[in-house]
Parts: structure tokens; C-alpha cells; sequence
């Protein structure tokens, strides 16, 4: 029962552990919601697959909310980055042009207004970043990641919910059959 409860996690041949339940007071930082969603994820391995479909529920909504409440002036930040992938060399490390992605989709999901599904979203891509951070890394691969997030832009600055669904479509598709490519593809003998 004490398990069902989320009071305690049994992990077989290991014994049964106190789960960590206190809430964080009223006025903690988002820094300590991330944790405390983060820490919701932790202990267990999830499936790959399952955080993609998350992100998509989750980041498809705020993206449509972020174009029915946005001004165009709360896109800059959103601009920058975009700028910041776009001219970023391809001999740069994979994780520079990764931080600016999950950089991206994070100022994306603050402009839906939901600072809780906003913060969900956050503690996905930081769970997917190993995953992201080992795709192949080419001219070819950032040039299709580049212009993907920029028809998300576009769709965001033209308020153009129909091109956001599909720009967003064509996103996910990209980033599933790049991590589903991962799973299929063994690893090297060294």
C-alpha cells in the first residue's frame, strides 16, 4: 500500500526506500519545481519513445497558446537563439548547437503561459538531451534542424496556427526517426 502511495519504492534484492514527499513551500523558484518535477522522473528508466510523445502533448498545446497570447515583441528572445542556431559553425560541438535547441523550445513553452507545463517540458528535453547529444552531427543534419525550428518561428510570427501544427508535425517526425535511427543502428565494437 505504502508503495501505491509513492511513499516507498521497492526495488527487488535491495529493499524498500523512503520516498522523498515534503512539497516545496509557496514562492520556491522555478529552479526548484524543475527539481521537483525532475526528481519525479529520476530512479527510473524511461522509455525513450514515451518522453517524445510527452514533449508533443505538452509542447504542441503551449505552442498553440503562445500564438493566440503572444506580442510580437516577446519573440526576441526566441529570435536570438534562432539567430544563434543559425550561424553557429558545423564543426562546433553537437552539445553547443543542442543547448541552443533545448534552449529554443524552453523560451517557446514560456511563451504558451502555463509556468507548469512549461517547467514539464523543461524536465523532458533535459531527460532527452543524452539522446539528442548522440545523434549524428553534420552539415546536412543542421541544416534540416535549423529550418525546422524556423518555420516554427515563422508560424509563431505570422500568429499561423495551421503552419505551427504542421511545422511542429514535421519536427517530431524529424525527431523521432533520428532517435529511432539511434535504437536501430548497434553500437561499434571498439
Amino acid at each position: 500500500q505504502a508503495q501505491a502511495l509513492g511513499l516507498v519504492r521497492v526495488l527487488p534484492r535491495a529493499g524498500a526506500f523512503v520516498q522523498q514527499t515534503a512539497l516545496k513551500p509557496l514562492g520556491a523558484s522555478p529552479a526548484d519545481s524543475a527539481n521537483s518535477f525532475g526528481s519525479l522522473l529520476e530512479g527510473e528508466e524511461h522509455n525513450l519513445f514515451h518522453l517524445l510523445d510527452a514533449r508533443k502533448v505538452i509542447e504542441l498545446e503551449l505552442g498553440l497558446r503562445a500564438i493566440a497570447r503572444r506580442q510580437i515583441e516577446d519573440l526576441l528572445p526566441l529570435r536570438l537563439t534562432l539567430d544563434a542556431m543559425t550561424s553557429i559553425p558545423v564543426l562546433e560541438s553537437r552539445s553547443n548547437f543542442v543547448d541552443l535547441d533545448i534552449q529554443f523550445h524552453q523560451q517557446l513553452a514560456r511563451l504558451g503561459g502555463n509556468q507548469v507545463l512549461a517547467l514539464l517540458l523543461e524536465t523532458i528535453m533535459q531527460r532527452l538531451r543524452p539522446h539528442l547529444e548522440r545523434l549524428p552531427w553534420g552539415e546536412e543534419h543542421r541544416q534540416i534542424t535549423t529550418q525546422l525550428h524556423v518555420e516554427l518561428y515563422q508560424a509563431l510570427v505570422d500568429a499561423d496556427e495551421e503552419a505551427f501544427r504542421a511545422g511542429f508535425g514535421k519536427h517530431q517526425t524529424s525527431s523521432y526517426n533520428s532517435l529511432l535511427s539511434q535504437v536501430r543502428t548497434p553500437p561499434e565494437p571498439r
